[in-house]
């Protein structure tokens, strides 16, 4: 069986209801590759080797053209895709980052699932 974004955001989910710091970051690293893995498949034309490539791409004048989206879309998707990778980065990389907390965990969460719900409307 092969493990899907919506895998990826139930397992953020259970990363969180450990109630530790531990589990907080991996709640915040896995709703941001669950989003990354729902948002990868959509886009037939962007840049296929690069997170941030992937991003800036979502971001371009010319991206919603080539992708036959809406743009508005598009930006939204990006700007969120912006926002999960940067508490990513800090969640996985910055251990001495003391905002690892449930709060930024569960907002971590609902931004995945927001992004998901708009990808969904796109296609």
């Amino acid at each position: 069986m092969s493990v899907t974004y919506v895998d990826i955001l139930s397992f953020a989910k259970d990363c969180i209801n450990r109630d530790d710091e531990v589990g907080y970051r991996n709640a915040i690293s896995r709703a941001y590759y669950a989003a990354y893995h729902c948002v990868y498949p959509l886009i037939r034309y962007g840049p296929k080797g690069s997170h941030q490539g992937l991003i800036n791409y979502l971001l371009q004048a010319d991206s919603a053209k080539k992708e036959s989206c809406n743009k508005k879309a598009l930006l939204a998707l990006a700007y969120a895709m912006q926002n999960l990778k940067g508490m990513r980065v800090i969640a996985d990389y910055s251990l001495n980052n003391e905002n690892m907390n449930k709060v930024n965990a569960s907002s971590s969460i609902i931004t995945s699932e927001k992004l998901i719900n708009k990808i969904k409307e796109i296609k």
